[in-house]
């Protein structure tokens, strides 16, 4: 993922999104790609100092109308399967230091909510 990420970064040299200056497809898997690192906590990557042009990026897609309408982050978390909490909490690469994972976080706070 770091040099998919790497890759991301180069292309948008230049470019507001990934093919030019217009949402596409690309755009769109994108958007779920860097949404799911978002919620897994790999915070260094979308919003750090390691890939400023896709932090830069990622904040202008989460800015569309359809990126709060696609409930992209909300849905998915309430939506596994029961005693599936950490099926989705698996480092991406050995060693990854997480700053916190959101959706363990979230987790977290609706089993207090529900006691």
């Amino acid at each position: 993922v770091f040099k998919a990420l790497a890759i991301v970064e180069k292309q948008l040299s230049g470019n507001d999104f990934l093919v030019g200056d217009t949402y596409t497809l690309a755009d769109v898997i994108w958007t779920v790609v860097l949404s799911r690192l978002d919620l897994l906590g790999y915070n260094d990557w979308v919003f750090g100092k390691s890939f400023p042009k896709v932090a830069n990026y990622y904040q202008r897609v989460q800015h569309r109308p359809s990126f709060s309408k696609a409930q992209i982050q909300n849905q998915w978390w309430q939506e596994r399967p029961k005693g599936d909490q950490k099926a989705f909490l698996v480092p991406l690469a050995q060693g990854d230091q997480r700053d916190g994972c959101r959706a363990d976080q979230r987790h977290q706070a609706a089993q207090q909510s529900n006691s």
